[in-house]
Formats: C-alpha cells, structure tokens, sequence
C-alpha cells in the first residue's frame, strides 16, 4: 500500500497545480512555447517530433485494446470492435468540441 500512496504524489494531473500558473501569466498556448522562446522554432519543430510519433503509436494501441477487450466479452469479430471504438472516439471529440465551442 505504501508505493501506491508515493506514486498517487506523482500523478500528472497534480502537475497542473505547479505549471498552470506560470504558463497562464507567461500567455503559453502549449506545452511547447517555453521552448520555443528559449531554443527558437527549430529546435521546437525537432522537439515536437517525439510527441507527435507517440500519438501516431498510442492512439492506434488504444483502440486495438479496447476493441480486444470488448471482443473477449462479447465474442464478435475484432475489426468491427476496433472499428466501433474508432468511432466512439471520433463521436466524443466531436461532441466534446462542440459542448466547448458553446461555452
């Protein structure tokens, strides 16, 4: 029990209560404009990379295990799953974007 109550103090969302602030007085859009004043846009560009290609890996990984996980409980065919969560995900974006577009 004790190594789950050190790593709850690590939690990436409590990040938020360190970084908000200065980032919101520093007017940063994203995660990535600290590094753009201090190494220019080059270096940011090249920086960005590694983000970008986990997405590409991550986002795919998700969907396949979801879709397994659903396949096992379920007993269907692995690519409709697959295909279904893709769908869900595109659905919640969208409709997330559009409940923040009206606020």
């Amino acid at each position: 029990m004790k190594s789950i109550k050190v790593i709850s103090l690590f939690h990436p969302h409590k990040g938020g209560l360190f970084f908000a602030k200065p980032m919101r007085e520093n007017n940063y859009i994203s995660m990535m404009d600290p590094f753009k004043r201090k190494y220019g846009k080059e270096l940011t560009a090249v920086l960005a990379i590694i983000p970008v290609l986990t997405e590409v890996v991550w986002i795919p990984g998700l969907l396949i295990s979801l879709g397994t996980h659903v396949q096992v409980l379920t007993n269907s065919h692995i690519h409709l799953l697959t295909s279904l969560s893709f769908f869900q995900s595109c659905f919640c974006f969208i409709l997330n974007c559009l409940i923040q577009e009206r606020q």
